[in-house]
């Protein structure tokens, strides 16, 4: 598992990355849509076609992710200190 601090408020983190147009800068693919919208159950939508579904969610918590593929991606927010995320 790899960690990653960020410089800022997990508000600000957990919005960054819920926010469909920010995943082709940090995760390299375009995500459309997220379906009916960020929660547990939800679809995940690519461009390319791929789709993903929201196994585990807790807002500004943690997410898991189960792409087309059957691969399960987690990301938990942490504040490491006031101000910063660990993510």
């Amino acid at each position: 598992m790899a960690m990653i601090r960020v410089n800022r408020p997990c508000e600000v983190v957990w919005n960054i990355f819920t926010d469909t147009k920010s995943w082709k800068i940090w995760w390299g693919g375009t995500l459309k849509r997220v379906n009916p919208n960020w929660q547990f159950g939800a679809t995940l939508e690519w461009e390319s076609g791929d789709e993903g579904k929201i196994l585990d969610f807790h807002p500004m918590k943690r997410i898991a992710v189960m792409s087309n593929h059957n691969e399960i991606s987690t990301w938990s927010f942490t504040a490491d200190e006031p101000g910063s995320t660990n993510e």
